[in-house]
Protein backbone atom coordinates (compact mmCIF):
# COMPACT_ATOMS: atom_id res chain seq x y z
CA UNK A 1 0.00 0.00 0.00
CA UNK A 2 1.55 3.37 -1.07
CA UNK A 3 1.57 6.33 1.20
CA UNK A 4 2.22 9.73 0.24
CA UNK A 5 4.10 11.26 3.69
CA UNK A 6 2.82 14.84 2.12
CA UNK A 7 -0.29 14.25 1.68
CA UNK A 8 -0.58 12.55 5.62
CA UNK A 9 -3.43 14.80 7.72
CA UNK A 10 -1.60 16.63 10.33
CA UNK A 11 0.17 14.23 12.85
CA UNK A 12 0.10 15.14 16.91
CA UNK A 13 2.15 13.03 18.65
CA UNK A 14 2.02 12.31 22.93
CA UNK A 15 5.06 11.56 24.32
CA UNK A 16 6.60 11.68 28.17
CA UNK A 17 7.94 8.92 30.34
CA UNK A 18 5.43 5.82 31.54
CA UNK A 19 3.44 7.50 34.26
CA UNK A 20 4.01 10.82 33.35
CA UNK A 21 0.22 11.63 32.44
CA UNK A 22 0.41 10.77 28.68
CA UNK A 23 -3.10 8.90 28.79
CA UNK A 24 -4.63 11.71 30.50
CA UNK A 25 -2.95 13.89 28.02
CA UNK A 26 -3.90 11.91 24.97
CA UNK A 27 -7.58 11.72 26.39
CA UNK A 28 -8.15 15.51 26.65
CA UNK A 29 -6.84 15.84 23.67
CA UNK A 30 -8.96 13.00 21.79
CA UNK A 31 -11.79 14.56 23.17
CA UNK A 32 -11.67 16.92 20.13
CA UNK A 33 -14.00 16.07 17.37
CA UNK A 34 -11.25 17.16 15.09
CA UNK A 35 -9.61 13.99 16.03
CA UNK A 36 -9.76 10.33 16.57
CA UNK A 37 -10.95 8.77 19.74
CA UNK A 38 -8.42 7.74 22.31
CA UNK A 39 -7.11 4.12 20.94
CA UNK A 40 -3.73 2.17 22.03
CA UNK A 41 -0.79 2.71 22.31
CA UNK A 42 1.62 3.64 18.79
CA UNK A 43 4.71 1.31 20.08
CA UNK A 44 4.99 0.22 16.64
CA UNK A 45 5.92 3.39 15.30
CA UNK A 46 8.72 4.10 17.80
CA UNK A 47 10.07 0.57 16.10
CA UNK A 48 9.91 1.91 13.10
CA UNK A 49 11.24 5.30 13.97
CA UNK A 50 14.33 3.40 16.48
CA UNK A 51 15.23 1.20 13.33
CA UNK A 52 15.54 4.72 11.08
CA UNK A 53 18.51 5.92 13.90
CA UNK A 54 20.25 2.62 13.54
CA UNK A 55 20.04 2.50 9.40
CA UNK A 56 21.39 6.30 10.01
CA UNK A 57 24.14 5.49 12.31
CA UNK A 58 25.05 2.73 9.59
CA UNK A 59 25.08 4.60 6.60
CA UNK A 60 27.51 7.33 7.64
CA UNK A 61 29.89 4.15 8.25
CA UNK A 62 29.18 3.68 4.57
CA UNK A 63 27.55 0.08 4.87
CA UNK A 64 24.31 1.02 2.99
CA UNK A 65 25.92 2.61 -0.17
CA UNK A 66 24.65 -0.57 -2.48
CA UNK A 67 20.94 0.06 -0.59
CA UNK A 68 20.90 3.81 -0.27
CA UNK A 69 22.40 6.89 -2.44
CA UNK A 70 22.37 9.03 0.01
CA UNK A 71 21.08 9.79 3.52
CA UNK A 72 18.04 11.58 1.94
CA UNK A 73 17.02 8.76 -0.11
CA UNK A 74 17.91 6.04 3.40
CA UNK A 75 15.39 9.05 4.80
CA UNK A 76 12.65 9.21 2.55
CA UNK A 77 12.39 5.09 2.57
CA UNK A 78 11.80 5.90 6.29
CA UNK A 79 9.40 8.10 6.09
CA UNK A 80 7.23 6.59 3.52
CA UNK A 81 7.39 3.58 5.69
CA UNK A 82 6.32 5.32 8.50
CA UNK A 83 3.44 7.26 6.60
CA UNK A 84 2.17 3.41 5.10
CA UNK A 85 0.55 2.70 9.23
CA UNK A 86 0.14 6.26 9.84
CA UNK A 87 -2.52 6.52 6.84
CA UNK A 88 -3.89 3.20 7.59
CA UNK A 89 -4.78 4.31 10.97
CA UNK A 90 -6.05 7.56 9.47
CA UNK A 91 -8.29 5.89 7.44
CA UNK A 92 -9.60 3.17 10.48
CA UNK A 93 -10.24 5.94 12.82
CA UNK A 94 -12.48 7.79 10.11
CA UNK A 95 -10.15 10.37 8.17
CA UNK A 96 -10.06 12.84 11.68
CA UNK A 97 -8.85 15.85 10.98
CA UNK A 98 -5.54 15.72 12.56
CA UNK A 99 -4.49 12.03 13.77
CA UNK A 100 -3.31 12.48 17.52
CA UNK A 101 -1.25 9.04 18.57
CA UNK A 102 0.91 8.31 22.12
CA UNK A 103 3.20 6.24 23.39
CA UNK A 104 5.98 6.97 26.26
CA UNK A 105 8.33 4.94 23.69
CA UNK A 106 8.09 7.60 20.85
CA UNK A 107 9.88 10.08 23.74
CA UNK A 108 13.59 8.85 22.99
CA UNK A 109 13.10 9.11 19.25
CA UNK A 110 11.24 12.40 19.00
CA UNK A 111 13.49 14.02 16.75
CA UNK A 112 13.82 11.76 14.41
CA UNK A 113 9.99 11.38 14.75
CA UNK A 114 9.48 14.78 13.80
CA UNK A 115 11.89 15.04 10.90
CA UNK A 116 9.93 11.54 9.52
CA UNK A 117 6.81 12.72 9.71
CA UNK A 118 7.14 16.69 8.25
CA UNK A 119 3.53 17.22 9.19
CA UNK A 120 3.27 16.90 12.94
CA UNK A 121 3.76 18.33 16.50
CA UNK A 122 4.68 17.11 19.94
CA UNK A 123 3.00 17.53 23.23
CA UNK A 124 5.69 15.77 25.60
CA UNK A 125 4.13 15.01 29.41
CA UNK A 126 6.63 15.96 31.89
CA UNK A 127 6.09 15.06 36.06
CA UNK A 128 8.13 15.32 39.18
CA UNK A 129 10.09 12.39 39.06
CA UNK A 130 9.56 11.85 42.26
CA UNK A 131 6.00 11.00 41.87
CA UNK A 132 6.79 9.72 38.88
CA UNK A 133 9.31 7.05 40.77
CA UNK A 134 6.69 6.50 43.24
CA UNK A 135 4.32 5.45 40.58
CA UNK A 136 6.57 3.07 38.72
CA UNK A 137 7.58 1.39 41.97
CA UNK A 138 3.63 1.39 42.64
CA UNK A 139 3.46 -0.87 39.17
CA UNK A 140 6.36 -2.78 40.15
CA UNK A 141 4.51 -4.21 43.66
CA UNK A 142 1.56 -4.90 41.59
CA UNK A 143 3.03 -6.94 39.24
CA UNK A 144 4.74 -8.50 42.65
CA UNK A 145 2.02 -10.22 43.77
CA UNK A 146 1.28 -11.99 40.36
CA UNK A 147 5.15 -13.46 40.50
CA UNK A 148 5.46 -17.32 40.22
CA UNK A 149 8.58 -19.63 41.65
CA UNK A 150 10.90 -19.81 38.81
CA UNK A 151 9.33 -17.32 36.45
CA UNK A 152 11.04 -14.74 34.73
CA UNK A 153 10.50 -11.17 36.29
CA UNK A 154 8.78 -8.82 33.95
CA UNK A 155 9.88 -5.16 32.96
CA UNK A 156 7.36 -4.28 36.35
CA UNK A 157 8.78 -6.66 38.64
CA UNK A 158 12.41 -5.49 37.76
CA UNK A 159 11.02 -2.18 38.40
CA UNK A 160 9.62 -3.07 41.58
CA UNK A 161 13.24 -3.87 43.02
CA UNK A 162 15.05 -0.71 41.85
CA UNK A 163 16.39 1.43 44.28
CA UNK A 164 14.42 5.18 44.23
CA UNK A 165 17.05 7.06 42.91
CA UNK A 166 17.22 4.84 39.93
CA UNK A 167 13.49 4.67 39.37
CA UNK A 168 13.27 8.28 39.20
CA UNK A 169 16.69 8.26 36.66
CA UNK A 170 14.67 5.93 34.82
CA UNK A 171 11.74 7.79 34.08
CA UNK A 172 14.47 11.46 33.47
CA UNK A 173 16.24 9.11 31.07
CA UNK A 174 13.62 9.14 29.05
CA UNK A 175 13.32 12.88 27.55
CA UNK A 176 17.30 12.35 27.10
CA UNK A 177 17.59 12.86 23.48
CA UNK A 178 14.73 15.42 22.79
CA UNK A 179 16.33 18.05 25.97
CA UNK A 180 19.83 17.42 24.07
CA UNK A 181 18.55 18.03 20.38
CA UNK A 182 19.88 21.55 19.36
CA UNK A 183 17.88 21.60 16.33
CA UNK A 184 15.33 24.88 16.29
CA UNK A 185 13.06 23.67 14.01
CA UNK A 186 12.54 20.50 16.38
CA UNK A 187 11.39 22.83 19.37
CA UNK A 188 9.38 25.22 17.24
CA UNK A 189 6.98 21.57 16.92
CA UNK A 190 7.04 20.39 20.74
CA UNK A 191 5.40 21.75 23.87
CA UNK A 192 5.89 20.49 27.49
CA UNK A 193 3.00 19.96 29.25
CA UNK A 194 2.99 19.38 33.26
CA UNK A 195 1.01 16.71 34.61
CA UNK A 196 0.61 19.06 37.76
CA UNK A 197 -1.17 21.79 35.45
CA UNK A 198 -3.49 19.07 33.97
CA UNK A 199 -4.70 17.67 37.11
CA UNK A 200 -4.64 21.46 39.00
CA UNK A 201 -5.54 23.75 36.23
CA UNK A 202 -7.18 22.27 33.28
CA UNK A 203 -8.76 25.11 32.28
CA UNK A 204 -5.53 27.00 31.87
CA UNK A 205 -3.66 24.08 30.43
CA UNK A 206 -6.15 23.14 27.80
CA UNK A 207 -6.09 26.76 26.85
CA UNK A 208 -2.74 26.77 26.19
CA UNK A 209 -3.24 23.04 24.53
CA UNK A 210 -5.44 24.56 22.09
CA UNK A 211 -3.45 27.90 21.05
CA UNK A 212 -0.78 25.19 20.19
CA UNK A 213 -2.47 22.65 18.23
CA UNK A 214 -5.19 24.74 17.07
CA UNK A 215 -7.98 22.30 18.00
CA UNK A 216 -11.03 22.87 19.55
CA UNK A 217 -10.76 21.45 23.10
CA UNK A 218 -14.32 23.22 24.26
CA UNK A 219 -15.34 20.16 26.41
CA UNK A 220 -15.44 19.41 29.70
CA UNK A 221 -11.64 19.14 31.30
CA UNK A 222 -13.30 17.12 34.21
CA UNK A 223 -14.59 14.44 31.70
CA UNK A 224 -12.13 13.72 29.23
CA UNK A 225 -13.14 9.70 28.65
CA UNK A 226 -15.92 10.37 26.80
CA UNK A 227 -14.32 9.79 23.01
CA UNK A 228 -12.26 6.47 24.15
CA UNK A 229 -12.28 3.67 21.90
CA UNK A 230 -11.04 1.71 24.80
CA UNK A 231 -12.58 -0.43 27.44
CA UNK A 232 -10.60 -0.01 30.14
CA UNK A 233 -12.06 -2.56 32.45
CA UNK A 234 -11.42 -4.68 29.56
CA UNK A 235 -7.63 -4.67 29.43
CA UNK A 236 -5.80 -7.63 28.79
CA UNK A 237 -4.04 -8.84 32.30
CA UNK A 238 -0.18 -7.86 31.16
CA UNK A 239 -1.47 -4.10 31.15
CA UNK A 240 -3.35 -4.38 34.31
CA UNK A 241 -0.52 -3.55 36.83
CA UNK A 242 -0.28 0.08 34.63
CA UNK A 243 -3.84 0.50 35.12
CA UNK A 244 -4.19 3.83 37.22
CA UNK A 245 -5.15 3.51 40.45
CA UNK A 246 -7.88 6.65 40.28
CA UNK A 247 -9.20 4.68 37.30
CA UNK A 248 -9.66 6.18 33.42
CA UNK A 249 -12.95 7.13 32.98
CA UNK A 250 -13.43 9.00 36.14
CA UNK A 251 -12.78 12.53 36.71
CA UNK A 252 -9.67 14.26 36.69
CA UNK A 253 -7.70 13.95 40.29
CA UNK A 254 -4.77 15.63 41.80
CA UNK A 255 -4.73 13.21 44.93
CA UNK A 256 -1.38 11.45 43.32
CA UNK A 257 0.48 14.76 43.63
CA UNK A 258 3.24 14.35 46.14
CA UNK A 259 2.60 10.53 46.84
CA UNK A 260 6.17 10.42 46.75
CA UNK A 261 6.46 11.72 50.48
CA UNK A 262 3.73 8.44 51.53
CA UNK A 263 5.70 6.03 49.51
CA UNK A 264 9.35 7.00 50.31
CA UNK A 265 11.27 7.88 53.14
CA UNK A 266 13.20 11.07 53.58
CA UNK A 267 16.47 9.60 52.71
CA UNK A 268 14.97 8.26 49.48
CA UNK A 269 13.37 11.70 48.68
CA UNK A 270 16.98 13.70 49.58
CA UNK A 271 18.86 10.53 46.70
CA UNK A 272 16.50 11.38 43.92
CA UNK A 273 17.01 14.91 44.58
CA UNK A 274 19.95 14.16 43.94
CA UNK A 275 19.92 12.03 41.13
CA UNK A 276 17.61 14.34 39.15
CA UNK A 277 18.64 18.00 40.22
CA UNK A 278 19.33 19.24 36.78
CA UNK A 279 15.98 17.74 35.21
CA UNK A 280 14.08 19.06 38.59
CA UNK A 281 15.56 22.54 37.87
CA UNK A 282 15.14 22.69 34.34
CA UNK A 283 11.48 22.17 34.61
CA UNK A 284 10.80 23.91 37.88
CA UNK A 285 10.17 21.18 40.58
CA UNK A 286 11.25 22.38 43.88
CA UNK A 287 13.39 20.21 46.34
CA UNK A 288 11.96 19.45 49.53
CA UNK A 289 14.41 21.95 51.33
CA UNK A 290 13.53 24.38 48.96
CA UNK A 291 10.36 24.39 49.78
CA UNK A 292 10.60 24.61 53.15
CA UNK A 293 12.75 27.60 52.98
CA UNK A 294 9.82 29.14 50.98
CA UNK A 295 7.26 28.44 53.51
CA UNK A 296 8.92 29.16 56.23
CA UNK A 297 10.03 32.42 54.30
Amino acid sequence: MFANPTQLPPVLFVCGAPRSGTTLLQALLCSSPDTNPLIGEAIHLAHLVAAYGNSRDVHQLGETDDYFADLEDLRNFYRQAIAIPLDRVWRRTDRPRCLVLKSPGLTPHLPDLLELVPNSRAVVAVRDPRDGAASLRAIGLKAEVSLSENEPLTIEQRLARQPSDRLAQHFCQHYATVLACRDAAVWARLRFVRYEALVERPQAAIAQLQAFTGLDLSCDPARPWQRSAIDFQQLPERYRSWWSGQGYGDRISDASIGRYRRDFSAEEIREIEAACGGWMRRFGYATERETSQLSGA
